[in-house]
């Protein structure tokens, strides 16, 4: 009976290990080291008002105009400004965004069976089926100066069970990573 016993410690604990799982980041930073950060000050889009949003389940365009204000929002707290002229760099990004529904059986109950020894039995009695939404994002960040790229950083994250999406988390994420400049 200590068999039956494991295999319900295991069918439990596989639900509560996607727990663990269920957001995994990586995040990749490349730049040109020989560049100077501290002198930037003012920058600008690269393409502005061009699609830069791969949605296919969503609106693209509403997510599109989202990032660019994330995007915004953080270089204005990092200490740079939105160029009315000339910038010293120009802002790029790409956001991959697919969604698909998995089904899964996910076992109903466990049921305390009589046991003629020291230790209790159980058995798992049936299964359900539930709908999981998994989710895999894709933000891209570039910057550029004179038509090279200086700093570009990408964050790939898969989400199972997501319900709301954290575009907020994904920017701050990569933009936390450049340089700032010197006050």
């Amino acid at each position: 009976m200590p068999g039956a016993i494991r295999l319900l410690a295991i069918l439990l604990a596989i639900p509560l290990s996607g727990l663990g799982v269920g957001c995994v980041s990586t995040v990749d930073v490349v730049f040109d080291e020989r560049e100077d950060f501290s002198c930037y000050r003012t920058w600008s889009w690269l393409r502005h008002g061009v699609l830069s949003v791969d949605a296919p389940q969503s609106e693209p365009r509403a997510l599109d105009a989202h990032v660019a204000l994330l995007i915004e929002r953080e270089l204005l707290e990092s200490g740079l400004e939105q160029a009315t002229g000339r910038p010293d760099f120009l802002v790029a990004y790409h956001l991959t965004l697919r969604r698909r529904a998995v089904v899964v059986d996910q076992p109903v109950a466990a049921y305390l069976l009589s046991s003629h020894s020291f230790s209790p039995s159980y058995w798992i009695e049936g299964s359900r089926k539930a709908i999981h939404i998994q989710e895999h994002v894709r933000l891209a960040i570039r910057f550029s100066d004179r038509g090279r790229t200086i700093w570009r950083a990408t964050l790939v994250r898969n989400v199972q069970d997501a319900s709301v999406l954290s575009l907020e988390d994904a920017v701050s994420t990569l933009l936390e990573r450049f340089p700032r400049p010197e006050s």
